[in-house]
Protein backbone atom coordinates (compact mmCIF):
# COMPACT_ATOMS: atom_id res chain seq x y z
CA UNK A 1 0.00 0.00 0.00
CA UNK A 2 1.58 3.44 -0.96
CA UNK A 3 2.15 5.88 1.72
CA UNK A 4 -0.83 8.40 1.79
CA UNK A 5 1.05 11.10 4.31
CA UNK A 6 3.48 14.19 2.13
CA UNK A 7 5.63 16.65 3.18
CA UNK A 8 4.23 20.05 1.90
CA UNK A 9 6.19 22.19 -0.45
CA UNK A 10 7.99 25.57 1.72
CA UNK A 11 5.93 27.55 -0.33
CA UNK A 12 2.37 25.92 0.75
CA UNK A 13 4.29 25.81 4.44
CA UNK A 14 4.71 29.94 4.02
CA UNK A 15 1.45 30.33 2.67
CA UNK A 16 -0.32 28.79 5.65
CA UNK A 17 1.51 30.37 8.22
CA UNK A 18 1.07 33.60 6.79
CA UNK A 19 -2.73 32.55 7.09
CA UNK A 20 -2.57 32.32 10.85
CA UNK A 21 -0.96 35.39 11.21
CA UNK A 22 -2.08 37.93 8.26
CA UNK A 23 -5.94 37.89 8.15
CA UNK A 24 -6.33 41.18 6.81
CA UNK A 25 -4.02 44.62 5.67
CA UNK A 26 -4.58 45.95 9.77
CA UNK A 27 -2.78 42.42 10.75
CA UNK A 28 0.27 43.47 8.58
CA UNK A 29 -0.11 46.86 9.92
CA UNK A 30 -0.17 45.19 13.27
CA UNK A 31 3.20 43.51 12.72
CA UNK A 32 5.13 46.55 11.16
CA UNK A 33 4.13 48.94 13.91
CA UNK A 34 5.34 46.24 16.97
CA UNK A 35 8.49 45.84 14.34
CA UNK A 36 9.07 49.18 14.76
CA UNK A 37 8.36 49.49 18.57
CA UNK A 38 10.41 46.90 19.46
CA UNK A 39 13.48 48.87 17.41
CA UNK A 40 13.01 51.73 19.17
CA UNK A 41 11.97 53.87 16.77
CA UNK A 42 10.56 57.30 18.13
CA UNK A 43 8.16 58.34 14.57
CA UNK A 44 6.45 56.08 12.80
CA UNK A 45 4.85 57.03 9.56
CA UNK A 46 2.21 54.59 8.09
CA UNK A 47 0.43 55.28 4.31
CA UNK A 48 -2.14 52.91 2.98
CA UNK A 49 -4.16 53.20 -0.30
CA UNK A 50 -7.52 50.67 -1.12
CA UNK A 51 -7.91 50.06 2.35
CA UNK A 52 -4.25 48.25 2.90
CA UNK A 53 -4.88 45.54 -0.25
CA UNK A 54 -3.13 47.89 -2.91
CA UNK A 55 -0.24 49.39 -0.53
CA UNK A 56 1.00 50.02 2.80
CA UNK A 57 3.92 51.50 3.77
CA UNK A 58 5.65 51.75 7.22
CA UNK A 59 8.31 54.09 7.78
CA UNK A 60 10.69 54.39 10.76
CA UNK A 61 13.73 56.26 12.60
CA UNK A 62 14.63 52.83 14.65
CA UNK A 63 18.08 51.01 15.05
CA UNK A 64 18.15 49.47 11.81
CA UNK A 65 19.28 46.80 10.62
CA UNK A 66 22.39 45.57 8.38
CA UNK A 67 22.17 43.39 5.04
CA UNK A 68 22.74 40.10 6.95
CA UNK A 69 20.36 40.88 9.35
CA UNK A 70 18.00 42.04 6.63
CA UNK A 71 18.33 38.65 4.63
CA UNK A 72 17.72 36.46 8.11
CA UNK A 73 14.72 38.87 8.97
CA UNK A 74 12.55 37.18 6.51
CA UNK A 75 12.93 33.85 6.82
CA UNK A 76 10.62 31.63 9.04
CA UNK A 77 11.47 31.87 12.98
CA UNK A 78 13.94 34.24 12.18
CA UNK A 79 13.83 37.04 15.66
CA UNK A 80 16.29 38.97 17.36
CA UNK A 81 14.31 39.13 20.77
CA UNK A 82 14.45 36.04 22.14
CA UNK A 83 17.31 32.40 21.88
CA UNK A 84 15.59 30.18 24.48
CA UNK A 85 12.77 28.67 26.09
CA UNK A 86 13.41 31.06 28.88
CA UNK A 87 13.50 34.22 27.13
CA UNK A 88 9.69 33.08 26.10
CA UNK A 89 8.13 33.00 29.50
CA UNK A 90 9.54 36.98 30.43
CA UNK A 91 9.28 38.16 26.97
CA UNK A 92 8.50 42.31 26.70
CA UNK A 93 8.97 43.21 23.27
CA UNK A 94 5.88 43.62 21.34
CA UNK A 95 7.07 40.70 18.74
CA UNK A 96 9.25 37.49 19.64
CA UNK A 97 7.88 34.48 17.00
CA UNK A 98 9.78 35.36 13.82
CA UNK A 99 6.53 34.95 11.99
CA UNK A 100 5.87 38.60 10.61
CA UNK A 101 8.54 39.26 7.44
CA UNK A 102 8.15 35.97 6.47
CA UNK A 103 4.29 35.77 6.64
CA UNK A 104 3.66 39.16 4.56
CA UNK A 105 6.28 38.50 1.95
CA UNK A 106 4.36 35.09 1.53
CA UNK A 107 1.31 36.64 0.80
CA UNK A 108 2.36 39.95 -1.68
CA UNK A 109 5.20 41.76 -3.02
CA UNK A 110 7.54 43.71 -0.31
CA UNK A 111 10.30 46.05 -0.57
CA UNK A 112 12.23 46.36 2.48
CA UNK A 113 14.96 49.09 3.06
CA UNK A 114 16.82 49.49 6.27
CA UNK A 115 20.04 51.27 7.79
CA UNK A 116 21.85 50.75 11.05
CA UNK A 117 23.59 54.21 10.57
CA UNK A 118 26.42 53.41 8.39
CA UNK A 119 25.25 51.89 4.94
CA UNK A 120 21.32 51.46 3.26
CA UNK A 121 20.27 48.31 1.93
CA UNK A 122 17.01 47.72 0.05
CA UNK A 123 15.52 44.06 -0.70
CA UNK A 124 13.08 43.39 -3.59
CA UNK A 125 10.89 40.22 -2.77
CA UNK A 126 7.93 38.69 -4.34
CA UNK A 127 6.59 35.81 -2.94
CA UNK A 128 9.38 35.00 -0.40
CA UNK A 129 11.62 34.89 -2.96
CA UNK A 130 13.94 37.52 -2.94
CA UNK A 131 14.17 39.08 -6.11
CA UNK A 132 16.58 42.53 -6.38
CA UNK A 133 18.93 43.44 -3.96
CA UNK A 134 21.06 47.25 -3.92
CA UNK A 135 22.82 49.54 -1.49
CA UNK A 136 21.36 52.87 -0.64
CA UNK A 137 21.71 55.58 0.68
CA UNK A 138 19.31 56.17 3.85
CA UNK A 139 18.98 57.58 7.43
CA UNK A 140 19.18 55.04 10.41
CA UNK A 141 15.58 53.61 10.53
CA UNK A 142 13.23 51.15 8.05
CA UNK A 143 11.29 51.14 5.39
CA UNK A 144 8.93 48.29 4.08
CA UNK A 145 6.29 48.60 1.28
CA UNK A 146 3.99 46.22 0.96
CA UNK A 147 1.72 45.99 -1.95
CA UNK A 148 -0.71 43.64 -4.23
CA UNK A 149 -1.72 41.85 -0.70
CA UNK A 150 -2.89 38.54 -0.62
CA UNK A 151 -2.37 38.56 -4.85
CA UNK A 152 -1.64 34.46 -4.59
CA UNK A 153 -4.30 33.94 -2.28
CA UNK A 154 -7.62 34.88 -4.10
CA UNK A 155 -9.64 33.25 -1.56
CA UNK A 156 -8.08 34.87 1.18
CA UNK A 157 -8.24 38.52 -0.77
CA UNK A 158 -12.03 37.41 -1.74
CA UNK A 159 -13.02 37.75 1.56
CA UNK A 160 -11.64 40.78 2.68
CA UNK A 161 -13.99 43.74 3.29
CA UNK A 162 -14.44 47.11 1.32
CA UNK A 163 -11.52 49.30 1.25
CA UNK A 164 -12.92 52.17 3.83
CA UNK A 165 -14.11 49.37 6.29
CA UNK A 166 -10.51 47.67 5.91
CA UNK A 167 -9.50 51.85 6.44
CA UNK A 168 -11.52 51.98 9.51
CA UNK A 169 -9.95 48.26 10.85
CA UNK A 170 -6.76 49.96 10.46
CA UNK A 171 -7.39 53.59 11.92
CA UNK A 172 -8.28 51.49 15.20
CA UNK A 173 -5.45 49.22 15.02
CA UNK A 174 -3.05 52.78 14.75
CA UNK A 175 -5.11 54.04 17.67
CA UNK A 176 -4.64 51.58 19.81
CA UNK A 177 -0.50 51.82 18.99
CA UNK A 178 -0.54 55.17 19.97
CA UNK A 179 -2.22 54.58 23.34
CA UNK A 180 -0.25 52.11 24.28
CA UNK A 181 3.16 53.45 22.96
CA UNK A 182 2.80 57.38 24.21
CA UNK A 183 6.30 58.41 24.32
CA UNK A 184 6.23 57.89 20.00
CA UNK A 185 4.83 59.76 17.13
CA UNK A 186 2.36 58.66 15.00
CA UNK A 187 1.37 59.53 11.64
CA UNK A 188 -1.27 57.41 9.23
CA UNK A 189 -2.43 58.69 6.01
CA UNK A 190 -5.14 57.17 3.66
CA UNK A 191 -5.34 58.51 0.07
CA UNK A 192 -3.07 61.61 0.13
CA UNK A 193 -5.08 62.32 3.15
CA UNK A 194 -4.18 62.84 6.79
CA UNK A 195 -6.26 60.32 9.47
CA UNK A 196 -4.20 60.03 12.57
CA UNK A 197 -1.74 62.14 14.05
CA UNK A 198 -0.21 61.97 17.39
CA UNK A 199 3.01 64.02 19.02
CA UNK A 200 4.15 61.20 21.50
CA UNK A 201 3.96 63.23 24.57
CA UNK A 202 1.81 61.12 27.19
CA UNK A 203 -1.68 59.20 27.56
CA UNK A 204 -3.55 62.25 28.51
CA UNK A 205 -2.26 64.44 25.17
CA UNK A 206 -2.83 61.14 23.14
CA UNK A 207 -6.34 60.88 24.28
CA UNK A 208 -6.94 64.48 23.84
CA UNK A 209 -5.24 64.40 20.01
CA UNK A 210 -6.91 61.30 19.21
CA UNK A 211 -10.79 61.66 20.73
CA UNK A 212 -10.51 65.41 20.93
CA UNK A 213 -11.11 68.10 23.79
CA UNK A 214 -14.80 67.43 24.64
CA UNK A 215 -14.17 63.77 25.50
CA UNK A 216 -10.86 63.97 27.30
CA UNK A 217 -12.47 66.42 29.71
CA UNK A 218 -15.14 63.86 30.64
CA UNK A 219 -12.34 61.09 31.37
CA UNK A 220 -11.70 60.48 35.64
CA UNK A 221 -7.72 59.36 36.26
CA UNK A 222 -6.98 56.35 37.67
CA UNK A 223 -4.06 55.10 39.39
CA UNK A 224 -3.82 52.06 41.35
CA UNK A 225 -0.73 50.04 42.62
CA UNK A 226 -0.11 46.53 44.58
CA UNK A 227 3.74 44.54 44.50
CA UNK A 228 5.07 44.60 41.21
CA UNK A 229 1.40 45.37 39.73
CA UNK A 230 0.56 48.82 38.37
CA UNK A 231 -2.82 50.26 36.56
CA UNK A 232 -2.71 53.51 35.19
CA UNK A 233 -5.29 54.86 32.74
CA UNK A 234 -8.66 57.03 32.18
CA UNK A 235 -12.24 56.36 32.66
CA UNK A 236 -15.17 57.78 31.09
CA UNK A 237 -18.04 59.53 33.21
CA UNK A 238 -20.65 56.55 33.24
CA UNK A 239 -23.14 59.29 31.00
CA UNK A 240 -20.85 58.41 27.98
CA UNK A 241 -21.55 54.55 28.08
CA UNK A 242 -22.08 52.91 24.98
CA UNK A 243 -24.30 50.05 23.17
CA UNK A 244 -20.64 48.09 22.51
CA UNK A 245 -16.96 48.00 23.78
CA UNK A 246 -15.55 49.53 20.65
CA UNK A 247 -14.77 52.59 23.81
CA UNK A 248 -13.33 50.25 25.85
CA UNK A 249 -9.12 50.15 25.45
CA UNK A 250 -6.87 47.70 27.59
CA UNK A 251 -2.87 47.10 27.67
CA UNK A 252 -1.17 44.88 29.37
CA UNK A 253 2.63 45.42 29.25
CA UNK A 254 1.63 47.89 26.27
CA UNK A 255 0.12 45.25 24.38
CA UNK A 256 -3.06 45.80 23.00
CA UNK A 257 -5.32 43.29 24.21
CA UNK A 258 -9.06 42.12 25.06
CA UNK A 259 -9.86 39.86 28.08
CA UNK A 260 -13.09 38.91 28.72
CA UNK A 261 -12.81 38.61 32.47
CA UNK A 262 -11.16 41.93 32.98
CA UNK A 263 -13.58 43.77 30.93
CA UNK A 264 -16.48 42.43 33.51
CA UNK A 265 -13.97 43.37 35.90
CA UNK A 266 -14.64 47.03 34.55
CA UNK A 267 -18.41 47.05 34.00
CA UNK A 268 -18.75 45.82 37.65
CA UNK A 269 -16.72 48.12 39.07
CA UNK A 270 -19.10 50.73 37.77
CA UNK A 271 -21.98 49.02 39.43
CA UNK A 272 -25.10 50.52 39.15
CA UNK A 273 -23.85 53.71 37.30
CA UNK A 274 -24.23 52.59 33.74
CA UNK A 275 -27.33 50.07 32.14
CA UNK A 276 -27.11 46.47 32.44
CA UNK A 277 -27.19 46.87 28.33
CA UNK A 278 -24.36 49.09 28.03
CA UNK A 279 -20.38 49.67 28.68
CA UNK A 280 -18.13 52.07 29.94
CA UNK A 281 -15.52 53.78 28.15
CA UNK A 282 -11.90 53.49 29.64
CA UNK A 283 -8.45 53.62 28.63
CA UNK A 284 -6.59 51.20 30.96
CA UNK A 285 -2.77 50.15 31.11
CA UNK A 286 -1.95 47.45 33.33
CA UNK A 287 1.83 46.30 34.01
CA UNK A 288 2.98 43.80 35.60
CA UNK A 289 6.32 41.20 35.16
CA UNK A 290 6.12 39.00 32.30
CA UNK A 291 6.28 36.02 34.00
CA UNK A 292 2.59 36.70 35.42
CA UNK A 293 1.00 37.17 32.01
CA UNK A 294 1.27 34.35 28.95
CA UNK A 295 1.19 36.11 25.61
CA UNK A 296 1.66 33.26 23.58
CA UNK A 297 -2.25 31.98 23.52
CA UNK A 298 -3.06 33.64 19.97
CA UNK A 299 -1.73 34.09 16.89
CA UNK A 300 -2.25 37.78 16.51
CA UNK A 301 -1.56 37.93 20.06
CA UNK A 302 -4.55 40.10 20.94
CA UNK A 303 -5.36 37.28 23.80
CA UNK A 304 -3.32 36.73 26.67
CA UNK A 305 -3.82 34.79 29.91
CA UNK A 306 -3.47 35.82 33.50
CA UNK A 307 -1.73 33.67 36.02
CA UNK A 308 -3.88 36.14 38.72
CA UNK A 309 -6.96 37.85 38.05
CA UNK A 310 -7.86 38.16 41.89
CA UNK A 311 -5.07 40.90 42.02
CA UNK A 312 -6.20 42.34 39.05
CA UNK A 313 -9.52 42.80 40.53
CA UNK A 314 -8.27 44.50 43.23
CA UNK A 315 -6.52 46.59 41.94
CA UNK A 316 -9.19 47.88 39.56
CA UNK A 317 -11.19 48.49 42.44
CA UNK A 318 -9.15 49.78 44.66
CA UNK A 319 -8.62 52.28 41.71
CA UNK A 320 -12.21 53.24 40.63
CA UNK A 321 -13.33 53.20 44.68
CA UNK A 322 -10.95 56.38 44.77
CA UNK A 323 -12.61 58.12 41.71
CA UNK A 324 -16.18 57.32 43.02
CA UNK A 325 -15.07 59.18 46.13
CA UNK A 326 -14.00 62.41 44.30
CA UNK A 327 -16.77 62.23 41.85
CA UNK A 328 -19.91 61.26 44.34
CA UNK A 329 -23.22 61.38 41.71
CA UNK A 330 -25.04 64.60 42.66
CA UNK A 331 -27.73 63.41 45.46
CA UNK A 332 -31.22 63.76 44.39
CA UNK A 333 -34.36 64.32 46.92
CA UNK A 334 -36.58 61.89 45.03
CA UNK A 335 -39.52 62.32 48.03
CA UNK A 336 -39.69 66.13 47.42
CA UNK A 337 -40.03 65.61 43.06
CA UNK A 338 -42.51 62.21 43.79
CA UNK A 339 -44.06 61.87 46.91
CA UNK A 340 -43.76 58.13 47.77
CA UNK A 341 -47.73 58.29 49.04
CA UNK A 342 -49.31 60.43 46.67
CA UNK A 343 -53.18 59.69 46.32
CA UNK A 344 -54.72 59.25 42.71
CA UNK A 345 -54.68 62.60 41.15
CA UNK A 346 -55.10 64.59 37.30
CA UNK A 347 -52.15 67.09 36.97
CA UNK A 348 -54.36 70.75 36.43
CA UNK A 349 -53.68 70.96 32.97
CA UNK A 350 -56.12 67.94 32.56
CA UNK A 351 -59.02 67.72 35.37
CA UNK A 352 -60.63 64.88 35.47
CA UNK A 353 -64.03 64.68 34.15
CA UNK A 354 -66.95 62.83 35.43
CA UNK A 355 -67.42 59.42 33.71
CA UNK A 356 -67.63 55.86 34.07
CA UNK A 357 -66.44 52.94 32.79
CA UNK A 358 -70.31 52.16 30.82
CA UNK A 359 -70.86 52.56 27.88
CA UNK A 360 -73.15 55.39 28.98
CA UNK A 361 -72.05 58.76 30.04
CA UNK A 362 -74.14 58.85 33.24
CA UNK A 363 -71.91 59.61 36.14
CA UNK A 364 -70.23 57.76 38.96
CA UNK A 365 -68.41 60.98 40.72
CA UNK A 366 -64.50 60.39 41.25
CA UNK A 367 -63.40 60.88 45.07
CA UNK A 368 -60.28 63.59 44.36
CA UNK A 369 -59.80 62.89 48.35
CA UNK A 370 -59.16 58.90 47.97
CA UNK A 371 -55.76 57.37 48.63
CA UNK A 372 -53.91 54.53 48.48
CA UNK A 373 -50.97 55.54 50.57
CA UNK A 374 -51.97 53.09 53.39
CA UNK A 375 -52.06 50.38 50.92
CA UNK A 376 -49.12 50.83 48.15
CA UNK A 377 -45.95 52.11 49.12
CA UNK A 378 -44.57 52.81 45.37
CA UNK A 379 -45.33 56.07 43.21
CA UNK A 380 -48.80 56.66 41.83
CA UNK A 381 -49.05 57.54 38.08
CA UNK A 382 -51.33 60.27 37.17
CA UNK A 383 -54.08 59.03 35.27
CA UNK A 384 -56.82 61.29 33.06
CA UNK A 385 -60.04 59.22 32.82
CA UNK A 386 -62.48 59.55 29.31
CA UNK A 387 -65.18 58.22 28.11
CA UNK A 388 -64.93 54.37 28.07
CA UNK A 389 -61.05 54.61 28.35
CA UNK A 390 -59.02 55.18 30.74
CA UNK A 391 -55.18 56.67 30.33
CA UNK A 392 -52.28 55.94 32.61
CA UNK A 393 -49.02 57.78 31.65
CA UNK A 394 -48.62 55.41 27.77
CA UNK A 395 -50.91 53.29 28.29
CA UNK A 396 -54.59 53.41 27.16
CA UNK A 397 -57.28 50.75 28.85
CA UNK A 398 -60.98 51.03 27.58
CA UNK A 399 -63.70 47.54 28.02
CA UNK A 400 -63.96 45.26 25.11
CA UNK A 401 -67.19 43.51 26.44
CA UNK A 402 -68.55 42.55 29.63
CA UNK A 403 -65.76 40.21 30.55
CA UNK A 404 -62.56 41.73 29.30
CA UNK A 405 -61.02 44.89 28.60
CA UNK A 406 -57.84 45.85 26.26
CA UNK A 407 -54.35 48.00 27.14
CA UNK A 408 -52.89 49.88 24.19
CA UNK A 409 -49.14 50.99 24.75
CA UNK A 410 -49.10 54.23 23.20
CA UNK A 411 -45.26 54.46 22.67
CA UNK A 412 -45.05 51.22 20.86
CA UNK A 413 -47.94 51.98 19.09
CA UNK A 414 -46.16 55.35 17.75
CA UNK A 415 -43.32 53.36 16.68
CA UNK A 416 -45.54 51.49 14.52
CA UNK A 417 -47.27 54.72 12.90
CA UNK A 418 -44.29 56.39 12.83
CA UNK A 419 -42.51 52.61 10.40
CA UNK A 420 -45.71 52.49 8.64
CA UNK A 421 -45.10 56.44 7.46
CA UNK A 422 -41.78 55.64 6.39
CA UNK A 423 -42.28 52.83 4.68
CA UNK A 424 -45.59 54.48 2.40
CA UNK A 425 -43.56 57.48 1.76
CA UNK A 426 -41.86 57.15 -2.06
CA UNK A 427 -38.86 59.24 -0.83
CA UNK A 428 -38.55 57.40 2.33
CA UNK A 429 -37.96 60.48 4.18
CA UNK A 430 -39.94 61.94 6.65
CA UNK A 431 -37.56 64.52 8.27
CA UNK A 432 -37.94 67.87 10.98
CA UNK A 433 -35.74 70.79 10.65
CA UNK A 434 -34.21 71.08 14.13
CA UNK A 435 -34.64 75.15 15.42
CA UNK A 436 -30.95 74.83 16.24
CA UNK A 437 -27.94 72.22 15.06
CA UNK A 438 -27.92 69.19 17.14
CA UNK A 439 -23.52 69.14 17.63
CA UNK A 440 -22.59 65.29 17.64
CA UNK A 441 -19.20 63.96 18.70
CA UNK A 442 -17.52 61.35 16.77
CA UNK A 443 -14.28 59.38 17.40
CA UNK A 444 -11.87 59.29 14.56
CA UNK A 445 -13.43 55.65 13.29
CA UNK A 446 -16.45 57.38 13.41
CA UNK A 447 -15.52 59.79 10.94
CA UNK A 448 -13.98 57.10 8.27
CA UNK A 449 -17.75 55.87 8.60
CA UNK A 450 -19.86 59.04 8.60
CA UNK A 451 -17.65 59.73 5.17
CA UNK A 452 -19.18 56.29 3.48
CA UNK A 453 -22.55 56.43 4.82
CA UNK A 454 -23.20 60.07 4.80
CA UNK A 455 -25.87 59.42 1.93
CA UNK A 456 -27.44 56.21 4.02
CA UNK A 457 -28.53 58.75 6.83
CA UNK A 458 -29.95 61.78 4.35
CA UNK A 459 -32.39 57.92 3.43
CA UNK A 460 -33.51 57.92 6.77
CA UNK A 461 -34.04 61.65 7.65
CA UNK A 462 -30.82 63.05 8.53
CA UNK A 463 -29.26 66.06 7.17
CA UNK A 464 -25.75 66.60 8.36
CA UNK A 465 -22.46 67.96 7.52
CA UNK A 466 -19.09 67.92 9.15
CA UNK A 467 -18.06 70.64 11.10
CA UNK A 468 -15.15 70.07 12.99
CA UNK A 469 -12.25 67.13 13.42
CA UNK A 470 -14.50 65.45 16.31
CA UNK A 471 -18.27 66.36 15.28
CA UNK A 472 -21.11 66.75 13.24
CA UNK A 473 -24.29 69.17 12.81
CA UNK A 474 -27.01 67.66 12.33
CA UNK A 475 -29.80 69.89 10.31
CA UNK A 476 -32.93 67.51 10.50
CA UNK A 477 -33.91 64.48 12.34
CA UNK A 478 -36.42 62.20 11.56
CA UNK A 479 -39.73 63.14 12.30
CA UNK A 480 -40.63 62.11 16.25
CA UNK A 481 -37.06 61.30 17.28
CA UNK A 482 -36.32 63.40 20.10
CA UNK A 483 -32.72 65.89 19.93
CA UNK A 484 -31.22 63.36 22.71
CA UNK A 485 -31.26 60.42 21.07
CA UNK A 486 -30.18 61.53 17.53
CA UNK A 487 -26.68 60.95 18.64
CA UNK A 488 -26.84 57.21 19.92
CA UNK A 489 -28.64 56.72 16.69
CA UNK A 490 -26.38 58.13 14.41
CA UNK A 491 -23.69 55.94 16.00
CA UNK A 492 -25.47 53.05 16.07
CA UNK A 493 -26.12 53.74 12.22
CA UNK A 494 -22.47 54.21 11.22
CA UNK A 495 -21.58 51.15 12.80
CA UNK A 496 -24.61 48.91 11.11
CA UNK A 497 -23.81 46.29 8.72
CA UNK A 498 -25.45 47.56 6.05
CA UNK A 499 -24.35 47.89 2.16
CA UNK A 500 -24.29 51.39 0.36
CA UNK A 501 -27.24 50.14 -1.92
CA UNK A 502 -30.55 48.97 0.48
CA UNK A 503 -32.97 46.70 -0.76
CA UNK A 504 -36.09 46.59 0.64
CA UNK A 505 -34.64 44.40 3.41
CA UNK A 506 -32.43 46.55 4.66
CA UNK A 507 -33.95 49.46 4.20
CA UNK A 508 -36.37 48.18 7.00
CA UNK A 509 -33.66 46.99 8.85
CA UNK A 510 -32.68 51.19 9.12
CA UNK A 511 -36.59 52.37 9.84
CA UNK A 512 -36.76 49.68 12.45
CA UNK A 513 -33.50 50.98 14.19
CA UNK A 514 -34.95 54.62 13.87
CA UNK A 515 -38.52 53.05 15.70
CA UNK A 516 -36.19 51.74 18.64
CA UNK A 517 -34.35 55.17 18.88
CA UNK A 518 -38.44 56.94 18.67
CA UNK A 519 -39.55 54.30 21.09
CA UNK A 520 -37.33 56.21 23.53
CA UNK A 521 -39.27 58.91 23.01
CA UNK A 522 -42.14 60.89 25.09
CA UNK A 523 -43.62 58.73 28.13
CA UNK A 524 -46.86 60.95 28.91
CA UNK A 525 -49.68 61.87 26.57
CA UNK A 526 -52.69 64.11 26.73
CA UNK A 527 -55.96 62.45 26.42
CA UNK A 528 -56.02 63.73 22.95
CA UNK A 529 -52.64 62.39 22.11
CA UNK A 530 -54.02 58.73 22.75
CA UNK A 531 -57.02 58.99 21.14
CA UNK A 532 -55.96 60.04 17.84
CA UNK A 533 -53.06 57.66 18.00
CA UNK A 534 -55.56 55.19 18.46
CA UNK A 535 -57.61 56.05 15.61
CA UNK A 536 -54.68 56.46 13.07
CA UNK A 537 -53.58 53.13 14.44
CA UNK A 538 -56.58 51.44 13.17
CA UNK A 539 -55.39 52.13 9.58
CA UNK A 540 -52.17 50.26 9.27
CA UNK A 541 -51.54 46.54 7.64
CA UNK A 542 -50.21 45.56 11.35
CA UNK A 543 -51.82 47.06 14.66
CA UNK A 544 -51.66 44.19 17.03
CA UNK A 545 -47.57 44.02 17.28
CA UNK A 546 -44.59 46.89 16.77
CA UNK A 547 -41.82 46.58 14.43
CA UNK A 548 -39.78 44.75 17.30
CA UNK A 549 -42.52 42.29 17.79
CA UNK A 550 -43.35 44.06 20.88
CA UNK A 551 -47.60 43.63 21.83
CA UNK A 552 -49.07 46.90 21.10
CA UNK A 553 -52.64 45.74 21.99
CA UNK A 554 -53.23 42.98 24.91
CA UNK A 555 -56.78 42.15 25.90
CA UNK A 556 -57.29 41.10 29.60
CA UNK A 557 -60.14 38.85 30.21
CA UNK A 558 -61.42 37.24 33.80
CA UNK A 559 -59.50 34.29 33.81
CA UNK A 560 -56.34 36.36 33.51
CA UNK A 561 -57.50 39.11 36.21
CA UNK A 562 -58.08 35.83 38.30
CA UNK A 563 -54.80 34.69 38.18
CA UNK A 564 -53.21 38.29 38.55
CA UNK A 565 -55.19 38.36 41.73
CA UNK A 566 -54.56 34.91 42.83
Amino acid sequence: MRSKIHILDESLINKIAAGEVIESPASVVKELIENAVDAKAKTIDITISGGGLQCIEVNDDGEGMNAEDMEKSILRHATSKIKNFDDMQKVMTMGFRGEALSSIAAVSKMTLESADGKQGHRLVIETGQVLQRETIARACGTRIEVRSLFHNVPVRKKFQKEAFALTSEIHRLVTQMALAHTHVVFHLRSQNRDLLSVSGTDLKTAIEEIFGEKFSQSLYKIEAKQNAMHLIGYIADPSLAKKNRLGQYLFINHRPVFSAPIAQMVKEAYGTRIEESKYPQCILQLTMPPEEVDVNVHPQKSQVRVHDYKIIRDLIFQGFAKVWQCHAPVSLNLSQSFPLHAPIHAPAQHPIPQYSFSSKSSSVPVQQEFSLEKTFEAPLEPFYIMERYLLMNAHVFFPRDFLSFCIVDLVRAETALLVHSLETKSSFVVSQRLLEPLVVSITPDDKILYEKKQTMLEEVGFETRMIAAHAIAVDTVPFAMEEETAASFITELLHGNISEIMDHTEKRKWVVTVSRHVSLRKKQYSMEEGKEIIRRLQNIKNPIVDPLGRPIIKKIGIEDLKELMS
